[in-house]
């Protein structure tokens, strides 16, 4: 799954408590912020599925969050 494809999901479940601020990632990366939590997030390429279990979590989210 791409990237762009897990924040547009996100961003339709959890609308303006997602914020994404692509200048505070280093490189091809962007900082992503929920309910107090942040973690980064890649531009480009796929994610694997562990990849994203691990971004989710570090959103305190689950696989199923994303619908």
């Amino acid at each position: 799954m791409r990237p762009d494809e897990i924040l547009r999901k996100l961003k339709k479940k959890f609308g303006t408590e997602l914020q994404v601020v692509a200048q505070r990632g280093k490189g091809s990366h962007r900082t992503v912020y929920l309910r107090g939590r942040k973690t980064t997030l890649k531009q480009d390429g796929d994610m694997g599925t562990g990849t994203i279990r691990q971004f989710l979590a570090q959103l305190g989210l689950t696989p199923e969050d994303l619908g």
